[in-house]
């Protein structure tokens, strides 16, 4: 899971920024939550570790000693694959944070609200993708809400999810189980480059594919499963795995 830390010291704008990130992972059902949302950076500093993934949102004029950059330097120091990301007024500022090898993976303007929240949500997922690209492909896994759980399974394990009868829910399948989340196809698409959606109601992991069949429209899986793919499906998935391959 991805925890999210954020400072920032108008308390109008810390209550803003944090309902935008909440809602949005609630939304996405994201496998991520807001841990620690501070007006000081006193607090931050008490639980600074390096085990989990960490997503900073700092505000550079902190109206204290210590400023957002200082924060920054602080935080990097121990959490060194942590994300920050600098929310502030001060576009002048950009470029000391380079200065200081701080590495910020975005750099966020707030005067306005809209453009503020698009850059907030492409900021998170940009996170994401940098992770989840990091960690060795057989290492990788994604944790889903089910019911009653949160699951974690590996991607290499998954082999296609598939819409459910109930609405906006998917039946994710394994080789040997299978289990239903809250989610959408084009959600499930976006959860993982792996993923390709080859029918209106399939997605599935291309590292499970073992043949692509246009003619009979079918998809067989390394379990011998076969499921269906569309015409333009069929022949986009094939070309994929090809360019795959290439490279």
């Amino acid at each position: 899971m991805i925890e999210v830390y954020i400072c920032e010291d108008d308390a109008k704008q810390l209550v803003s920024l944090t309902q935008l990130i909440e809602n949005y992972i609630m939304i996405e059902n994201l496998d991520m939550q807001v841990v620690q949302a501070e007006a000081t950076p006193g607090p931050l500093l008490t639980r600074l570790n390096n085990d989990q993934q960490r997503l900073y949102f700092l505000d550079i004029d902190l109206g204290d000693e210590m400023s957002g950059i200082e924060l920054a330097q602080r935080i990097r120091s121990v959490a060194v694959d942590c994300k920050l990301i600098f929310v502030t007024t001060h576009a002048e500022l950009a470029l000391e944070t380079l200065q200081h090898q701080l590495e910020p993976l975005a750099f966020i303007l707030k005067d306005d609200p809209e453009s503020l929240k698009a850059q907030v949500i492409q900021a998170i997922n940009l996170a994401r993708t940098r992770w989840q690209k990091s960690r060795p492909q057989q290492q990788q896994s994604l944790t889903f809400k089910t019911a009653d759980q949160l699951r974690s399974v590996r991607v290499a394990d998954i082999l296609y999810f598939e819409t459910a009868p109930a609405p906006h829910k998917l039946i994710v399948h394994l080789a040997n189980a299978h289990f239903e989340i809250y989610s959408t196809v084009k959600q499930a698409v976006e959860m993982h480059d792996n993923f390709y959606r080859c029918h209106k109601s399939i997605v599935v992991n291309c590292q499970q594919v073992r043949a692509v069949n246009r003619h009979t429209q079918l998809v067989t899986l390394t379990n011998e499963e076969q499921v269906p793919c569309s015409l333009m499906g069929g022949r986009g998935l094939a070309h994929y795995l090809q360019v795959r391959v290439d490279d």
